[in-house]
């Protein structure tokens, strides 16, 4: 095994941990999106890393085939719940939109009929 072996199976390691963990998140909490952010970013480090690796032939390795499988499989979980999210908040700003459409539909401020004009130009 060499070192590059270890080095490429600790990075789909990370990446299904990190994978993992973006599945775990709730969204909804306070601060979830904030670390949703840092966990996509390490994913991209993680990914960058591994790409050399990758392409030097490790990929055939049972092993690396194994874990690259558990990193697709993950990847589209991942996705899955993105979009879910992504709906319910696009479908809460669309209700909040509808909310304020309605809210000024119905409250008609006070226009002034008179007023004053005053000519400075004398």
């Amino acid at each position: 095994m060499s070192s590059s072996y270890a080095v490429t199976e600790q990075g789909l390691l990370a990446l299904v941990k990190v994978s993992e963990s973006i599945l775990s998140l709730d969204l909804e909490q306070e601060g979830g999106v904030e670390r949703l952010a840092e966990l996509q970013e390490m994913q991209v480090q993680l990914r960058a890393q591994l790409d050399a690796p990758l392409s030097s032939g490790l990929s055939k390795e049972p092993r690396i085939q194994e874990l690259i499988g558990s990193c697709m499989a993950l990847a589209k979980e991942v996705d899955r719940k993105l979009n879910i999210f992504r709906n319910y908040i696009s479908d809460q700003m669309n209700r909040m939109q509808d909310g304020e459409k309605s809210r000024t539909t119905y409250s008609h401020g006070y226009t002034q009929a008179e007023g004053y004009f005053i000519d400075f130009r004398k």
